[in-house]
């Protein structure tokens, strides 16, 4: 009978465990000089301009240059010991030195999509699918040229 109570107690807080998941990211911190982004995986962090990103619409006066999107997908044991971990703020990193690359000055209509590790998740296949998957999206944007004096 003991066993059975452990055993189903162990349960219990596993599973509450998987359930609980939360990420955050601070957006104030970018449109700031000097901010340091990290580099190609096993790269140094490299200081680079840094650019505005907000969820907020297209602010007035810029002009959409293209849709830029990041991924990041990790692996966690039973769902919670990570092996390779995801990290919104990194992937928000990631997108601004993408929006960097196609020479935007501000990333807007910011989105993301977090699909966290859980114990009990299973693929196609009966065998536990304890990968982490975050994506990360948004409209680059340049301020738009002044019309020239006649």
């Amino acid at each position: 009978m003991k066993l059975t109570a452990r055993l189903l107690t162990f349960f219990l807080l596993l599973v509450a465990t998987a359930c609980t998941s939360w990420e955050s990211a601070d957006l104030t911190r970018y449109g700031r000089e000097g901010h340091a982004f990290p580099a190609a995986p096993g790269g140094a962090a490299k200081f680079a301009p840094s650019i505005p990103v907000t969820i907020e619409p297209l602010p007035e006066g810029t002009t959409p240059i293209g849709l830029v999107s990041v991924q990041q997908d990790g692996f966690y044991i039973l769902g919670m010991l990570p092996v390779v971990s995801v990290s919104l703020q990194e992937c928000l990193d990631y997108l601004v030195i993408e929006a960097l690359k196609v020479g935007a000055e501000g990333v807007a209509e910011v989105k993301f999509d977090v699909q966290p590790a859980d114990v009990l998740k299973f693929s196609v296949f009966p065998i536990p699918d304890w990968s982490a998957t975050i994506s990360v999206q948004g409209t680059a944007y340049k301020r738009a040229e002044p019309a020239p004096a006649k």
